[in-house]
């Protein structure tokens, strides 16, 4: 449910049935935020400024407000006639999910909560701890006062996934910011208004919510108990929905918009029972292996996309180099270190391609399958290109003596130490060897390398290994020079 949340655009009359129980459920919305709405056209009036600036609220009166709204309007019913018909057959009894509902509303409150005015991100973080707060007291393992260690390191990796998310929204404003030149023009010829951007809002909270999000927000037992039933999947797109219709009301001023809202809503609902969806949006082009030490990978890719859908059971990925050959899943990591992934991904982290020395740099196609839980249906399978480009320079070691592991060949304070575990000094000519792997792209190979040096014992990264990108390797490394293991990434200049 990608769309512009201030305005949403109306879902087709042939998609959204105005009938009884939607006309139902306006109402009750209307009813709901009718005190606010209200309020909002005093604070248009000038004379009832200063009433509403010495009447400020706090976050508490904020959450508290965002409560009673949800709690009024989101009722059982009107959760029950908003929903799908094949969604209530899936679901069954209101009592299969009740719990689901809470969760729900919580989603709600969030996603009004931070859409509700102006936020940095560290305000969306501490809404964030509020909605943590709200979903585990919802599943049953409420947070202790203070946090836990597991429970503070669950937030950790909670607003982790929240920098992430928010991350393409600042790097938009920051290059509008940075290149101006088209803003004018845009302005003038109506390409940008007073509600441009607010969509992205709703992009963010559609990217925060992935697998791994989920599993920190319930829990690990929690989310393994739950996550392959199918109330949870459509729970979970639910809640996504919940989260973006959050985020329009919360600039919603009259009732059409809390119409436009709800109607939009109802359709993101109903593409929850879509058949199964597959997609894959990254890697691609020239992509730089780099390390992603949270998932144990050295040198790696992400791979980004969507896999869904209503009979969704699980996913797989695979790759081969140059686009022939058999497909391969060796060196895939799943989020959360499982053996397939889990389903609900939408426009999120599928998992990791670990590249070194699995893959070689260059051409590289992923393949992503979604796997059906209904006999006779066939997977959706998708595939994307990118060239990988390999980065690995470093100095290893001298004379034959490597630099002790720990702390290993990347810390310019890692001393040279042998077998015995003396540690080494040398002098006269020297052997140095090391790592200078640069290039896979087009245009971006290594073309030679320089040492250089300064007297004296150091730190600094005076001595190191300079690599130049394009053309060709005019001093190619001996198979004795590249390194035997690797820890961390190395860099190069």
């Amino acid at each position: 449910m990608k769309k512009d949340t201030s305005k949403p655009t109306p879902a087709s009359a042939a998609s959204i049935d105005e009938g009884a129980d939607f006309r139902f459920a306006l109402e009750s919305l209307t009813n709901a935020f009718r005190p606010l709405l209200d309020e909002q056209a005093r604070r248009l009036n000038t004379a009832a400024s200063a009433e509403a600036a010495s009447s400020l609220r706090t976050c508490e009166d904020e959450i508290e407000l965002a409560n009673r709204l949800f709690q009024s309007f989101m009722t059982e019913e009107v959760a029950v006639r908003l929903m799908p018909a094949s969604a209530r057959e899936t679901l069954g009894a209101v009592e299969n999910w009740r719990q689901c509902l809470a969760q729900v509303r919580c989603c709600l409150v969030f996603g009004w909560l931070v859409c509700r005015g102006p936020r940095t991100f560290q305000a969306w973080s501490y809404y964030l701890y509020q909605y943590f707060r709200c979903i585990r007291d919802v599943v049953g393992t409420p947070l202790s006062d203070p946090p836990t260690a597991a429970e503070l390191d669950a937030f950790r990796r909670l607003v982790g996934a929240l920098a992430q998310a928010y991350k393409p929204f600042l790097l938009d404003q920051l290059a509008t910011v940075e290149y101006p030149s088209a803003v004018p023009g845009e302005v003038i010829d109506g390409s940008i208004n007073c509600v441009s951007g607010r969509d992205e809002f709703c992009a963010i909270l559609d990217r925060l919510l992935d697998t791994e999000t989920s599993r920190a927000l319930f829990g690990a037992d929690v989310f393994e108990r739950d996550s392959a039933s199918v109330s949870f999947l459509f729970c979970r797109c639910w809640c996504s929905c919940a989260l973006c219709l959050g985020c329009c009301l919360a600039d919603a001023r009259s009732v059409p918009e809390l119409r436009e809202c709800l109607e939009s809503y109802v359709e993101c609902l109903e593409n929850c029972l879509r058949p199964l969806v597959c997609d894959l949006t990254a890697p691609t082009g020239c992509v730089e292996e780099t390390e992603f030490a949270s998932a144990g990978i050295f040198r790696g890719v992400a791979i980004y996309g969507t896999a869904a859908g209503a009979s969704c059971a699980y996913y797989t990925l695979q790759w081969r180099q140059n686009g022939i050959g058999p497909w391969q899943s060796g060196g895939i990591v799943y989020p959360g270190g499982t053996a397939t992934g889990s389903c609900g991904v939408v426009g999120g982290l599928l998992g990791y391609l670990s590249t070194f020395p699995l893959v070689s740099a260059g051409l590289v196609q992923i393949q992503l399958c979604v796997m059906s839980n209904q006999a006779g249906v066939q997977p959706c399978c998708v595939t994307i290109d990118f060239e990988l480009n390999r980065n690995l320079v470093w100095i290893q070691g001298i004379e034959g003596t490597d630099a002790a592991t720990p702390p290993g060949i990347f810390d310019p304070g890692a001393q040279l130490v042998d077998g015995t575990g003396a540690v080494r000094s040398f002098g006269a000519a020297l052997r140095i060897f090391g790592s200078a792997v640069v290039g896979g792209c087009t245009g971006q190979t290594i073309k030679r390398y320089t040492l250089s040096y300064q007297p004296g014992f150091t730190t600094t990264t005076a001595g190191r290994v300079d690599a130049i990108l394009a053309g060709q390797l005019q001093h190619p490394l001996s198979d004795r020079q590249r390194p035997q293991q690797c820890v961390r990434a190395g860099t190069h200049q």
